[in-house]
């Protein structure tokens, strides 16, 4: 019996490839959407040290949410960002500009009932964002390679 060709075996195993691929996509997880962080949405206040840092974030529309946080130390400004949370085939991406600069995405990783991670183990400082309700409170926590600081918000009104 002759041994079967190279190409007669790669042509079999090319075959086979878009059946495997599907039933990797079939075990997939869903992609996670922006309900999974909805609960983010609200007018949030955090002072402390001598600052305000206030964070606004729509509620879900159009396959993204919008936000701005904003710090005041006294009378001043001591920094924003404009921030976009958006649906994309992959799942939500979380994109941040501090200070107006091009935005850096981070991907939503894990989301659970009140708590979302996204996270960018590319960037240098933060790689990880982290919101999670705590009773009433909103606390918005930034790491990189070690922890970093987290900000404790009190709504101050819900959005709709």
């Amino acid at each position: 019996m002759k041994a079967p060709s190279i190409a007669l075996i790669f042509v079999l195993a090319s075959s086979s490839m878009p059946i495997l691929g599907a039933r990797a996509a079939q075990n997939a997880p869903p992609a996670l959407t922006l309900d999974a962080v909805a609960f983010m949405a609200g007018h949030w206040r955090a002072d402390g040290a001598g600052e305000t840092t206030e964070e606004l974030w729509l509620p879900p529309r159009g396959g993204m949410m919008i936000g701005v946080n904003r710090s005041v130390r006294g009378a001043k400004a001591s920094g924003f960002e404009f921030l976009r949370l958006q649906e994309d085939p992959k799942g939500v991406v979380y994109l941040a500009s501090p200070g107006g600069a091009k935005p850096t995405p981070f991907r939503l990783t894990s989301a659970e009932k009140g708590k979302a991670v996204f996270e960018n183990p590319e960037h240098d400082f933060p790689k990880k964002i982290e919101y999670r309700l705590d009773g009433a409170k909103l606390v918005a926590a930034i790491a990189g390679d070690k922890p970093g600081p987290s900000w404790t918000f009190t709504k101050v009104a819900s959005l709709d």
